[in-house]
């Protein structure tokens, strides 16, 4: 019947409501849980690797104010004739990262013409080092890379000739201790100058275990949200259906028939407040038709 289909879309209105109210607010509330986690990871990984950057400086620091004129004093040292890896601040900030577990976070230091091989300067890190030569950063590069799939946070630092005993070992290969040359050689690390830059402490931290902990956690969000949809579809859905969509649509069918054919049928007396009352009007009002048919056929029989 038509009223009956009719009163029968209103259950598919409801539904259609729900779902739609409850797909925007999980696609509003994914994103914004998203947006918020990332940049709270990323926030978190930055302030880790400034932490572990000023660690990096601490132990340079260290190394140049404590160690070194230590190791000098102890060894009577003596320009030229002797020199200790140890007291080489680079040496002794990457290895002690080397010895600590810092959950695939890297450090080291690269130069353009370094005294080691093994520290010379990626194509990435060349181009931080001529920004910095360049003068078009400031102290500090910082972003993110692709690195061989692995997404990758990097806070570089410029290394600049500050310290008069960096040229000690670093402006000529005929001033630089013996035992140096011996370990690497004449070919690398010379023809440094006072405020150059010569080089980029590189600290890398891999994002993606972050990204990939917020994906975890959006995945749980949206399972709890379809459990509280399910649960909100019972709650709401099933009273209205109960005391409002049946009752509506038990009325339309007996008002529809007795509109087409007759009939006495009662009507529902259940449910919400509003459907009682609409039933309670209709009989009173099939009661007045029924009453005005009866005088109206009265009079006709006059």
């Amino acid at each position: 019947m038509k009223s009956e289909k009719n009163v029968a879309d209103i259950a598919a209105l409801v539904r259609r409501t729900v779902v739609i109210v409850f797909g925007c607010a999980l696609v509003a509330g994914a994103i914004a849980f998203f947006i918020t986690f990332r940049a709270a990871a990323y926030d978190h990984v930055q302030d880790e690797a400034r932490a572990l950057m000023n660690t990096a400086m601490a132990i340079r620091g260290y190394t140049v104010e404590e160690v070194r004129p230590e190791i000098r004093q102890r060894s009577g040292y003596e320009e030229g004739g002797d020199f200790h890896s140890q007291t080489v601040p680079s040496y002794a900030a990457q290895a002690v990262f080397d010895r600590l577990e810092t959950g695939g976070y890297s450090y080291r230091e690269a130069a353009l013409d370094p005294t080691s091989p093994e520290d010379r300067a990626t194509a990435f890190e060349t181009d931080l080092i001529n920004r910095f030569r360049n003068g078009s950063e400031g102290g500090m590069i910082s972003g993110t890379r692709q690195e061989n799939g692995i997404t990758e946070f990097y806070q570089a630092r410029a290394i600049r000739i500050e310290d008069q005993a960096c040229l000690e070992c670093h402006s000529t290969p005929e001033r630089a201790p013996d035992p140096m040359l011996t370990e690497y050689g004449a070919d690398g690390g010379f023809g440094w100058e006072m405020g150059e830059v010569v080089g980029v402490q590189m600290l890398t931290v891999p994002i993606d275990k972050e990204y990939a902990m917020i994906y975890e956690i959006l995945a749980i969000f949206f399972t709890l949200m379809v459990i509280l949809f399910a649960v909100i579809s019972i709650v709401v859905v099933r009273p209205l259906q109960r005391n409002v969509i049946r009752p509506l649509r038990e009325l339309a069918v007996v008002t529809e028939r007795a509109s087409l054919r007759g009939g006495d049928d009662p009507l529902p007396q259940y449910g919400a407040a509003e459907v009682r009352r609409l039933a309670t009007g209709v009989e009173r009002l099939r009661r007045s038709l029924r009453t005005a048919l009866r005088e109206s056929q009265r009079d006709g029989d006059q």
